[in-house]
């Protein structure tokens, strides 16, 4: 199992565009998990309409 990780402190840099497409070509081949603990989920967003409480809950909260 390979990890692949995207940080930086600054907004607006294309961190969700790139975990987007990245993950997006790499799973033509593979499979692909894609955690998004941002506390605004647009990459969550991107993969569904309806968004529940998750990681950034199970982390602060202890849920």
């Amino acid at each position: 199992m390979k990890s692949i990780a995207f940080y930086n402190n600054k907004g607006g840099v294309a961190k969700t565009t790139s975990v987007i497409n990245v993950g997006y070509e790499l799973a033509r081949e593979n499979r692909v998990l894609i955690i998004d603990a941002d506390g605004q989920a647009n990459c969550s967003r991107f993969f569904t309409e309806e968004l529940k409480s998750g990681l950034e809950t199970a982390l602060t909260d202890g849920t």
